[in-house]
């Protein structure tokens, strides 16, 4: 997206637009003491960038150009009803689309109250806006991907392929955890049975952490493998690189229950592999690296997404109107959940 149509800048400060736009800037907030030496008119615009720096009064949008780099920022109150608007249909660190908004252009001395995008080659008050919605900004939308270890590409059937062959998903075996005593009972001797139970006695009980629960488990049955396939519509959506591998988000949508899946995809010198279908029915993903940013080969990915709501179609949200979101981290070819 281009940055908005620069706004129009009258010759002179003509007295009744320097009144309207003091009187704009008195009513955004009781505190804000504004002195602006050349008055600027409101134009229809549309607005996309990342919301960003929710703050108890204002928030802003940031958008950030693609080849030039530019830097735009986008301030509102949080109560007005361009406020209320964007902070219910858009969520924080994710891409926000705002339709027919009125912009007005500030300068951060102009206006020392409302907050600054760092680095910033503009920043405009949002005075009206008709929509919003959020968005993912996905950098592929494609059918076939030409990588280091061959191509990966969608056929006629809606089946993933690597280099023609059908790509593999690992499905693996449910579990059931089992008590402290089934456990000890089918994996250790009568004599470490014995010693455990002792140590008991004269240490105390051993906690019953989530390290020793999850060891405690078992498979039932046994893990599948299954090609990967679509629904309507399977789509190659995002393509990630590291040292060894290259990382592969497939979006899986058409089914009216669950209007989106995702499968993350792994390609090396060994083929191709693809983890189960993961995701919360929702299209909106922000993308996260954990670890050490100086250790890229460590680093792990996570993906974000907001719980859906499926009988609104639209975001589950807290009675506080808080998205509530859900965690995904992908790690060493296997995607699990983790507490957001």
């Amino acid at each position: 997206m281009k940055p908005p149509i620069p706004l129009r800048r009258t010759g002179s400060a003509q007295p009744w637009r320097l009144l309207m736009v003091t009187l704009l800037c008195l009513a955004c907030h009781g505190t804000i003491q504004a002195s602006v030496e050349t008055a600027i008119e409101a134009e229809p615009a549309d607005v996309e960038g990342f919301l960003q720096e929710v703050g108890q009064d204002y928030s802003t949008i940031v958008y950030m150009g693609g080849e030039t780099g530019d830097v735009v920022g986008y301030v509102f109150e949080n109560h007005s009803a361009a406020g209320q608007l964007i902070l219910q249909r858009c969520m924080p660190n994710m891409l926000c689309i705002v339709d027919h908004t009125e912009l007005v252009e500030f300068s951060p001395s102009e206006m020392p109250q409302l907050p600054v995008v760092e680095g910033a080659s503009a920043m405009f008050w949002i005075q009206s806006a008709q929509t919003a919605d959020a968005s993912t900004a996905f950098s592929l939308d494609s059918t076939t991907l030409s990588t280091r270890f061959g191509t990966l590409a969608i056929d006629a059937s809606q089946q993933l392929t690597f280099n023609t062959r059908p790509v593999l998903a690992t499905v693996e075996a449910p579990v059931e955890v089992l008590s402290r005593e089934q456990y000890e009972q089918e994996n250790l001797s009568f004599i470490e049975r014995w010693i455990k139970r002792i140590s008991r006695f004269v240490f105390g009980d051993e906690p019953d952490d989530a390290l020793a629960i999850e060891r405690r488990t078992r498979s039932i049955g046994v893990a599948k493998e299954e090609t990967v396939q679509g629904n309507a519509r399977l789509r190659i959506v995002q393509h990630f690189e590291n040292e060894r591998d290259d990382w592969v988000l497939v979006m899986n949508t058409g089914d009216q229950a669950c209007p989106a899946m995702f499968r993350l995809v792994t390609l090396n010198g060994n083929g191709a592999t693809s983890t189960p279908e993961f995701g919360s029915c929702s299209e909106l993903v922000q993308f996260e690296w954990l670890g050490d940013k100086d250790l890229p080969a460590k680093q792990v990915l996570s993906l974000v997404m907001p719980e859906w709501n499926l009988a609104e179609a639209a975001p589950q949200r807290s009675p506080s109107g808080t998205p509530q979101m859900k965690r995904y981290v992908f790690e060493h070819g296997r995607i699990r959940d983790s507490l957001q």
